[in-house]
């Protein structure tokens, strides 16, 4: 009987080992292997990043990639806005791996890309240039250097990839928003940002 129960679990476990798909906040089937527009949620994509914490949770207190990158759209300039609101947007379902750790997983940053492409095809936008991700990535790096300050701990040595960068004199502080005020504000930003890109006034939260 042992034998029999060993063999049971050892049959499910490998079962889930195998699997490559995870279920949605709104009950959508995330196939890695089997990409697809269906997959596709703002609703999701809103909710997992409102809940997932930057730098896999050593904050001080809560801040979540929902917030970050609500906050990113608001202080690049407007034709940039709706790039850096979703500059994270894979996070939703590959989950916020730590910057110094991602290119130790082979083929990851491929992958996350792979995944962000899908997202801009779902919502009929054109992917940005090259240049577009250039200034978004400096954009990211002056938000990495705010988040330092405002949100983390004195570190124990230079963080190398901000020599240079400088904050934004105008920028406050964080807010640390709570998951559901994050959650309606990105929300909120991808309804706006997104009928100004399309400069139709019936988009509506239905369509996405």
């Amino acid at each position: 009987m042992q034998h029999v129960i060993l063999y049971f679990y050892w049959s499910l476990q490998k079962e889930i080992l195998l699997s490559n798909w995870i279920q949605t906040y709104t009950g959508l089937k995330f196939d890695i292997d089997n990409l697809n527009t269906d997959m596709i949620s703002i609703k999701d994509i809103a909710h997992a990043l409102s809940l997932n914490c930057r730098y896999n949770g050593h904050c001080k207190q809560f801040y979540s990639v929902a917030e970050h990158c609500v906050l990113m759209s608001e202080n690049v300039p407007s034709e940039f806005a709706l790039d850096a609101l979703l500059h994270d947007a894979a996070e939703a379902y590959l989950t916020d791996i730590p910057g110094p750790f991602k290119h130790l997983i082979k083929g990851f940053k491929e992958l996350e890309e792979k995944v962000l492409r899908v997202i801009y095809d779902n919502f009929k936008l054109p992917f940005p240039k090259r240049s577009t991700l250039s200034i978004i990535k400096q954009a990211d790096l002056i938000f990495l250097k705010i988040e330092q300050r405002d949100a983390m701990s004195i570190p124990p040595e230079k963080w190398g990839c901000l020599n240079g960068v400088e904050i934004w004199p105008e920028f406050g502080a964080l807010e640390f928003w709570k998951p559901l005020y994050a959650e309606r504000y990105f929300l909120d930003a991808f309804y706006t940002l997104t009928k100004e890109v399309n400069n139709d006034t019936s988009i509506t939260a239905a369509k996405f």
